[in-house]
C-alpha cells in the first residue's frame, strides 16, 4: 500500500470497495481503515458493518457500534439506522429500547432513512407471518383430547395428530380454560 499517506479518503474507499466486491475483503478493510481514520462517515459506516458482519475473519460489536456512533452523530441516517439496530440488539452496547426507537426514527426522516426503516419492518411482517405459519402448524399436532378428527396434513396428505379448534377461543374452551 505505497503512497497511503498521500491518498485521498474517497480515493481510499473507492480502493476498499472494489476489493470487497472482489470479495478480498482483507486487503480491502486497510483501504476502508484507511479512509475511515481520515474520518470519511461512508467509510467509517463501511468499517462497523466489516466488524459486525466478521468480513475479515474477526467481529467486534463494540468497534461497529462505535462507528455508527460516528455516522449518526454527524447526520448520516444510515449511521442513525444502523445505531439504531444496536440498541436495538445489544450490539456494542447494552439494548435499550428507547435510544433504539429514537435513532430508528431519527434516521426515518429522510428519504434513504424512510426506506431503510420501511425494508426492516417489511422484514420483520415476512419472519412474523412464517413464524405465525410455523405455530401454526406445529400446533396442529395438538388437538383437543377429547376425541377431535384426525388432523388431514395438506402437505403429505396423511393424517397427523388431531385437529385443532378454529380460533384460539375454541381451543382454550376445549381445554376447559376459560
Amino acid at each position: 500500500m505505497d503512497g497511503e499517506l498521500s491518498i485521498s479518503p474517497e480515493a481510499a474507499l473507492a480502493k476498499g470497495q472494489s476489493l470487497y466486491r472482489a470479495r478480498d475483503y482483507k486487503d480491502g478493510f486497510c483501504w476502508v481503515y484507511q479512509s475511515a481514520m481520515k474520518r470519511n462517515i461512508e467509510a467509517t459506516l463501511l468499517y462497523g458493518v466489516t466488524y459486525l458482519a466478521g468480513w475479515t475473519g474477526t467481529t467486534n460489536p463494540k468497534e461497529a457500534f462505535d462507528a455508527f456512533t460516528f455516522g449518526a452523530q454527524n447526520g448520516n441516517p444510515y449511521g442513525e439506522y444502523l445505531l439504531g439496530k444496536c440498541y436495538e440488539q445489544g450490539l456494542g452496547t447494552p439494548a435499550d429500547s428507547n435510544l433504539a426507537a429514537y435513532w430508528t426514527s431519527k434516521a426515518a426522516q429522510t428519504p434513504e432513512g424512510k426506506k431503510l426503516v420501511a425494508e426492516d419492518q417489511a422484514e420483520a411482517a415476512q419472519k412474523a407471518q412464517a413464524g405465525a405459519q410455523s405455530l401454526l402448524f406445529f400446533l396442529s399436532f395438538f388437538g383437543s383430547d377429547d376425541g377431535d378428527k384426525p388432523y388431514q396434513d395438506p402437505m403429505c396428505g396423511g393424517t397427523v395428530g388431531t385437529c385443532i379448534p378454529a380460533s384460539s377461543v375454541a381451543l382454550r374452551q376445549s381445554r376447559g380454560i376459560p
